[in-house]
């Protein structure tokens, strides 16, 4: 009886050519899961409570890139002048516009075109220290760019600025902790922040957990911008109604 003979190995050059098709297609495929998960699962809503009268007004703003919420300053149980240092009483301003991200990247890109692989590398995967910028704002948030409205309770106002106040790092004698950054950013001031960017918990993703604290809508996961703001009616300059 005869055996059969052993099935031949394809040439070493074909199973490492293999090998690195696999490793590429692979490397191809990831961003275009991401991408499809951070905008699929961007469109699913959690609807929240809105009031359409007698509410808060509370702004969701975008540059196309990254995402802030706009608050009152002050309001019943909280009061965020005085939290982050800033001038309180008649002195304060009446709103804040807060948002979160990597530290280095606030720090180190100033313009989009200071933007380096390091830099973007360390903040994807989580290497850097997270920090909050806070500015004043004294206009109408309506004359942003892209803005959204919406009216919001007392309660999910205090909510909203609970969950801002528990993401910064905060002083031995309480309050926020301020950084100096090495750019002019007037009107803009920034505090150490809990927590690291990373691919899966963005700037945007910290937007939408922070509507979430306070059950206005959102989306499921939000990684990118437009996630964040298609859940929100578009306002108009000028509307305060």
């Amino acid at each position: 009886m005869t055996s059969n003979p052993a099935p031949l190995r394809p040439p070493f050059f074909v199973r490492w050519w293999r090998r690195l098709t696999n490793l590429l297609a692979l490397i191809v495929l990831i961003p275009v899961i991401y991408l499809a998960a951070g905008f699929g699962l961007g469109t699913i809503t959690r609807n929240g409570t809105t009031k359409d009268k007698g509410g808060i007004d509370v702004w969701i703003v975008s540059n196309g890139m990254h995402t802030s919420v706009v608050i009152p300053t002050t309001g019943a149980g909280y009061d965020l002048a005085a939290f982050f240092g800033l001038p309180t009483g008649p002195a304060a301003p009446r709103r804040l516009m807060i948002g979160w991200g990597d530290r280095e990247f606030f720090e180190r890109v100033p313009e989009w075109q200071d933007l380096t692989a390091e830099i973007a590398a360390g903040a994807a995967f989580g290497m850097h220290a997270s920090a909050l910028s806070v500015t004043r704002v004294d206009d109408s948030p309506d004359l942003f760019t892209d803005s959204r409205r919406l009216k919001a309770s007392p309660d999910q106002i205090r909510s909203l600025a609970t969950f801002i106040k528990d993401t910064a790092e905060q002083r031995p004698g309480g309050g926020a902790q301020q950084f100096i950054l090495n750019r002019d950013t007037p009107g803009e001031t920034f505090y150490r922040a809990r927590g690291h960017y990373h691919l899966i918990r963005t700037c945007n993703q910290w937007t939408t957990e922070a509507l979430a604290a306070a059950d206005l809508p959102r989306g499921l996961w939000t990684p990118f911008a437009p996630s964040v703001m298609r859940h929100w009616p578009l306002t108009k300059a000028g509307d305060t109604n």
